[in-house]
């Protein structure tokens, strides 16, 4: 493995929501998407919780290709081995079987998928209030009926809290730093 994906293996990882994945995980889900999952820690995390189920787990992300972190000197170093550390963390967590990546934009990679034939949605990827829009408005019709659609970042001063709330207004429920809707 390469020193630097090795030394970068752990690094800048924001996963926080362990207690939401556990809940989620409880639900009889069959097909699970994680939008924006940037080194695979939370879904690396989630497919070990569904280890033992037969479910579809999908990882929706630009990785490498994407246009975020132009300004930030540590993060723009590791864009260009970013999908490769999310893979070695996926076979580290021997999920390469059970975890489907798909390299896309967060609102074009829905049409990947039928409508109707995704329980979970979990949004991460960019914060601001257009992209959030998007993608909510992208994965909407994907999602079964009883289904979860859900993010990150609600409480944090980006545009994800005024998207959410225009949107489901008060139907938002909680669950650690984690907002959830279910349909």
């Amino acid at each position: 493995m390469n020193s630097e994906i090795q030394k970068n293996l752990n690094t800048d990882n924001w996963f926080n929501f362990q207690d939401f994945y556990k809940f989620i995980s409880e639900k009889n889900f069959n097909t699970f998407v994680e939008i924006g999952v940037w080194k695979g820690h939370s879904i690396c995390y989630l497919g070990k919780l569904l280890k033992d189920k037969d479910v579809k787990i999908y990882a929706v992300d630009l990785w490498d290709e994407t246009y975020k972190y132009e300004d930030n000197v540590r993060l723009k170093k590791q864009k260009k081995i970013l999908y490769d550390i999310f893979k070695q963390n996926v076979r580290n967590n021997n999920l390469t079987k059970k975890i489907k990546d798909i390299k896309s934009l967060s609102w074009e990679a829905p049409n990947e998928f039928d409508d109707s034939s995704v329980d979970f949605v979990f949004i991460d990827a960019d914060h601001e209030y257009e992209s959030v829009m998007k993608d909510i408005n992208a994965w909407l019709p994907k999602i079964k009926k009883n289904g979860i659609i859900s993010g990150h970042d609600y409480f944090n001063p980006c545009g994800v809290k005024r998207a959410v709330d225009e949107i489901f207004g008060n139907k938002v429920k909680f669950n650690g730093p984690c907002w959830y809707v279910e349909l």
